[in-house]
C-alpha cells in the first residue's frame, strides 16, 4: 500500500505520496556533484569490493539526481540545524562509530 507523508511547511498542507514501487538504493555515498543554476546534479554511488593490494578504490554510480540548487542548499541547512540541535547525541554516534571502525569495541 502506498504511503501518505502529511506536514505542514509556511502554513500549508504538504502531501508527499511514496509508491510501494518506488525505486530504492542503498549507497555508499555522493559524488561527482555539478552544482548549477538553476539545477545540480548529484551522482549517488555504491562501494565495489577491491583486492586490497590494488590501492584502488572502485565506485559505481547507481543514480544520478537532478535537483534545484536551491534544494539542495536547503537540505544542507536542514542537516546543519538538525545537527547543531542534536550535537551531544551525534557527537556520542561519532565516537561509537569511530570505536568500530578503531576495533576498539
Amino acid at each position: 500500500m502506498d504511503k501518505i507523508l502529511t506536514s505542514q511547511e509556511n502554513g500549508v498542507e504538504v502531501k508527499v505520496e511514496i509508491p510501494d514501487n518506488t525505486p530504492r538504493y542503498s549507497v555508499d555515498g555522493f559524488g561527482p556533484a555539478l552544482f548549477g543554476f538553476p539545477n545540480t546534479t548529484l551522482a549517488v554511488y555504491q562501494q565495489q569490493l577491491a583486492d586490497p593490494a590494488e590501492k584502488v578504490q572502485h565506485r559505481k554510480v547507481v543514480s544520478l539526481l537532478t535537483i534545484p540548487t536551491i534544494a539542495i542548499l536547503e537540505l544542507a541547512d536542514n542537516i546543519r540545524k538538525t545537527m547543531s540541535e542534536n550535537k551531544i547525541a551525534v557527537e556520542h554516534a561519532l565516537d561509537q562509530m569511530k570505536s568500530i571502525v578503531n576495533g576498539k569495541v
